[in-house]
């Protein structure tokens, strides 16, 4: 069974009222560390340090990829995460705001959707990983918040 491909429109509709997030400017960090050219040698990321990067999990909170929140209803990620539970049939779950990856159901604060449409692209080649791109539609919105925030594409 093949994963289901929809296609998107866009608008460029402008929202009627100010947004209540205002303060949530898409690719802004969540903290305030001071930024090196370089990694050298590697560090934990703080808390909401990187406030886009959400948890994909499956029905068993077990860990499957990482992806971006775009949108407070979608997010973006790898193909290859995806195909295979999408064949299954199971269900899919994106964590937002999580720091620790240890605790099994999430960091304090942390909200649990899931996703409700996966849009993987038509000529995704699973052996090549070719257009290894999906977008996932969340059944709610994410709440944006400290340590919730959109990624500018």
């Amino acid at each position: 069974m093949n994963p289901t491909v929809s296609t998107l429109t866009t608008t460029n509709a402008i929202p009627s009222k100010p947004s209540t997030y205002s303060k949530y400017v898409c690719g802004v960090k969540g903290t305030s560390r001071t930024r090196t050219s370089r990694v050298v040698g590697g560090e934990d990321a703080d808390a909401a340090e990187w406030c886009w990067q959400v948890a994909l999990i499956n029905s068993l909170n077990q860990y499957l990829c990482g992806g971006a929140l775009i949108g407070t209803q979608w997010v973006l990620t790898a193909a290859h995460c995806v195909t295979n539970i999408v064949r299954s049939g199971d269900a899919i779950y994106v964590r937002v705001g999580d720091h620790d990856l240890t605790r099994k159901y999430g960091s304090p604060g942390a909200q649990t959707l899931r996703v409700a449409t996966t849009y993987i692209h038509h000529n995704h080649n699973s052996q090549t990983l070719d257009n290894d791109i999906a977008l996932l539609k969340l059944h709610g919105q994410a709440e944006l918040k400290d340590g919730v925030c959109l990624v500018c594409l």
